[in-house]
């Protein structure tokens, strides 16, 4: 925020400035641009990132992240909750995998089981946007027969296993979710943001990076996800407008 015009300042990233070893870097840098600037404040958010899921804000903030880091070329058993955008080369062919989610996309199409759950519009969900708000929804239309939500599967698949997880509703899991980030009560509010201390610095100084072209993590952006990659309007548009990246030039032109 500059000072002396009072204009509230945003950094906008992509996930490509945060990916690989110069990752850390760029974000020590932002963290520097944030002292110095004031884009970050008790009223005033203005950093914020792309991520390239809808659902990714709010699984950072109940700590769902990777845990695992090593390839799975010798896994026997894969399961593979809603995940798409992966390489199917990467699951060894004597793999058993099950899938669970909707749409039948690719993840679906590599499943010896198929485990069908509810898409965004046939369930009551919570998700956390860009800028921090907590968001919650209802279902639209009715679910299609033997589908469920992906909570109730793994509650259903826990009982099989002898290791129940004690969650018989929505409303339990979600003080659940709420006990690990408490925001996540407030619907519609912005949860005031702050930075971690991430040690890229030396000497008080940001660390310099050498310089790289940074590649597009989309190709086609009319088809993204498992709902677009299904509709034939999307497919159509995907095939025949002048460009599939939606760039501002073509707008312009």
């Amino acid at each position: 925020r500059a000072s002396s015009s009072g204009i509230n300042a945003e950094y906008m990233g992509g996930m490509k400035t945060v990916e690989g070893e110069s990752g850390s870097l760029t974000l020590n840098a932002v963290r520097e641009l944030s002292r110095r600037t004031g884009l970050v404040s008790e009223d005033w958010n203005g950093v914020n990132f792309l991520h390239l899921a809808a659902a990714r804000c709010g699984a950072l903030d109940v700590g769902f992240t990777p845990g695992v880091s090593k390839a799975v070329s010798n896994t026997k058993f894969v399961y593979l909750l809603g995940a798409d955008e992966m390489d199917p080369n990467e699951i060894p062919e004597d793999a058993f995998v099950v899938y669970q989610g909707h749409h039948g996309d690719q993840g679906a199409l590599l499943a010896d089981i198929i485990l069908p759950s509810t898409a965004y519009t046939e369930k009551s969900a919570t998700y956390v946007n860009l800028d921090g708000r907590v968001q919650r929804t209802k279902p639209a239309i009715s679910r299609l027969s033997g589908a469920r939500d992906d909570w109730q599967i793994i509650r259903a698949i826990s009982e099989v296993l002898d290791i129940q997880l004690p969650y018989d509703n929505v409303e339990e899991l979600r003080d659940r979710a709420c006990d690990i980030s408490p925001h996540l009560r407030f619907v519609e509010e912005v949860e005031s943001p702050y930075f971690n201390d991430i040690s890229t610095s030396v000497n008080g100084n940001v660390q310099q990076w050498e310089s790289v072209a940074l590649t597009p993590n989309i190709q086609n952006f009319y088809q993204t996800d498992p709902i677009s990659r299904a509709s034939q309007t999307m497919a159509t548009a995907a095939a025949t407008l002048p460009t599939s990246r939606n760039s501002m030039k073509h707008h312009r032109q």
